[in-house]
């Protein structure tokens, strides 16, 4: 049996590490939408998902939507689902809905 490991230096035990960058957690958020949403909502959230079962998916690239849409708006259909969308609230703490919430607004079009 190898022997206990030590945290190395600059870092306790009590996993006081730093955060993750902005970065780090962008990758992670988009690596989450591709599992979790691109099936149906498209890679680039244009609403072309392989899987949408519907033909009117919401397109998050396009600014009408992106207007019509609040962070809360937003936030309560990822818990809580919205029409044929499944909820993730029970899958998805806050800062994971909030975190898709993010990139969903980044995926707006360039205007």
């Amino acid at each position: 049996m190898a022997p206990p490991t030590t945290p190395s230096e600059g870092q306790s035990a009590g996993g006081d590490a730093e955060p993750p960058s902005p970065e780090v957690i962008e990758r992670a958020v988009a690596a989450l939408f591709l599992q979790r949403c691109a099936s149906c909502h498209g890679a680039s959230g244009a609403g072309d998902g392989a899987a949408a079962p519907v033909s009117d998916m919401p397109d998050f690239t396009a600014a009408a939507y992106q207007d019509a849409k609040t962070d809360a708006d937003l936030s309560r259909a990822i818990r809580m689902g919205a029409g044929l969308m499944p909820a993730f609230g029970d899958q998805l703490n806050e800062r994971g809905i909030a975190a898709l919430v993010g990139h969903i607004r980044r995926l707006r079009a360039a205007e």
